[in-house]
């Protein structure tokens, strides 16, 4: 730590209105979410297949939405970074998911146990939908390594910004932040190409105009996801209506003979 210096105390972690917010968007999805089971036992029960596909669909894509929510809200109620005068104490996910998971560690580290503030590029799958993360991480003098995070290079969380969190913390504890590049995390199997886990004993540095092609890659995969996401809505909808009422009958007027 800097010899003589004196550091206010500085708390990273998401806000009221965004805790507020996620939580009114599950309770305005749940009930469709949970109504959607029941409305597929009651089409299969009385043996109704038109509009029953599309209804899945729909009831697939609330599950979707309702559990990446569900994952934001928990982080949003746990993540903590605070920065004391001598010390920096974290809450912070556990693992290294591409989404916060659902299970925390929390860790205190004074500066002058900090020996670097590492930050480094990470790109996850393939060509056909690359993912590009940013981890920052301390490393302590025993060795040890306590991740800030490990978020999307493009989508920096403001609440928890980890690259200036690091450079905060290097700062106090008078030293600088190396940048050990970008490298492409392999899949084992069988995770190869779904993006949900990574093997660090198999990376590949990845040079500056690599980067730049992969950044390109995701932007295209990722408006390609939001448009089919919004494609799957709309037909399942769409086929919903088209199915007409669950009982998949309708009493005409005049219909009835004498």
């Amino acid at each position: 730590m800097a010899a003589g210096a004196e550091f206010e105390r500085i708390v990273y972690r998401p806000g009221g209105a965004r805790r507020f917010l996620l939580a009114m968007a599950i309770l305005l999805l749940l009930p469709f979410a949970a109504s959607v089971p029941i409305m597929l036992v009651q089409r299969l029960s009385a043996g109704i297949w038109l509009g029953t596909g599309g209804l899945a669909l729909m009831g697939l894509a609330f599950a979707i939405i309702l559990g990446l929510l569900v994952i934001q809200f928990i982080h949003a109620l746990r993540a903590r970074v605070e920065l004391g005068p001598e010390a920096v104490e974290v809450t912070l996910p556990a693992g290294r998911w591409l989404t916060p998971v659902l299970a925390y560690q929390s860790r205190a580290v004074r500066y002058d146990d900090i020996q670097a503030v590492e930050t480094r590029g990470e790109v996850y799958g393939g060509a056909l939908a690359p993912v590009l993360m940013q981890g920052v991480s301390l490393i302590t003098r025993e060795g040890g390594k306590v991740p800030l995070g490990h978020v999307n290079a493009h989508c920096e969380d403001p609440a928890l910004p980890c690259l200036s969190i690091g450079c905060e913390i290097a700062r106090r504890a008078g030293i600088e932040v190396q940048d050990r590049g970008a490298v492409h995390r392999k899949m084992p199997q069988p995770m190869t190409g779904l993006g949900l886990m990574a093997s660090v004993s198999s990376d590949t540095p990845l040079a500056p105009e690599d980067m730049a092609r992969i950044s390109a890659r995701h932007r295209q995969v990722t408006i390609g996801i939001v448009a089919g996401l919004a494609a799957l809505l709309a037909v399942g909808l769409a086929m919903d209506i088209a199915g007409g009422p669950v009982g998949g009958t309708s009493i005409k007027a005049g219909s009835t003979k004498k």
